[in-house]
């Protein structure tokens, strides 16, 4: 048997994740709970992460500083702040869930095009986060999914879903920004066309897989 400790349940089988949560399972039967305790954080990796912390502060200080004395139109310095702040809030995310790529790839794609799009409507809006950064963050986030997808086969009931996701989300932005007049279109072509051949390749080549996947997943 085998256990999760996200969800708190046991199961009786031979899966590597948890079929609720994606995490990883842990070894379980009746005289133990794990094979090997959590190991614990090293006093190096402890003092390794309180410096780049403590790092961080200092720049975000000496932004700020310098942002006062120099700034007289746009406080920059809240940008570095924003932006510093994300980074740890990704990378403390990616600890948690390293395991589940697809979770960490559409967290990441929302995440990013919402920065992008913030420091770009706080900098006067030039469009460069619409016109460049979302579409290519769908693109780089379909293009991983592809490649581990082709490489991982076995984990393929994982991430068919978050292939799918990702896939009709890059159509759906592609759409909505040449509808509303972009002033660069090619990258939405490029991005619903990526998409659109991701879906007809899922759609060619793993019709019935992905079929199974979605109703067993959906009940339909």
């Amino acid at each position: 048997m085998k256990y999760c400790e996200n969800c708190k349940v046991t199961i009786q089988n031979d899966l590597r994740c948890c079929p609720l949560c994606d995490s990883e399972l842990s070894p379980r039967d009746e005289r133990f709970e794990r094979d090997f305790p959590t190991a614990p954080a090293t006093p190096e990796a402890k003092k390794f992460t309180k410096l780049l912390i403590f790092l961080s502060v200092v720049v975000v200080t000496a932004c700020v500083i310098i942002d006062i004395f120099t700034s007289k139109t746009m406080h920059w310095s809240v940008i570095v702040a924003v932006g510093l702040l994300y980074l740890w809030l990704s990378i403390r995310f990616i600890k948690k869930s390293r395991r589940n790529i697809g979770l960490l790839a559409l967290i990441q794609i929302f995440g990013i095009s919402f920065l992008s799009f913030a420091i770009d409507s706080a900098t006067g809006y030039y469009q460069w986060s619409t016109n460049y950064v979302i579409p290519f963050v769908l693109i780089s986030a379909a293009g991983l999914m592809s490649v581990v997808l082709l490489f991982r086969p076995k984990r393929f009931r994982d991430y068919i879903l978050y292939q799918l996701g990702i896939s009709v989300l890059g159509i759906v932005v592609s759409l909505v920004s040449l509808f509303s007049k972009s002033t660069v279109a090619w990258t939405s072509i490029v991005g619903a066309a990526y998409s659109g051949l991701t879906i007809l390749g899922i759609i060619f080549f793993t019709a019935r897989k992905t079929r199974h996947e979605l109703k067993k997943r959906f009940h339909f």
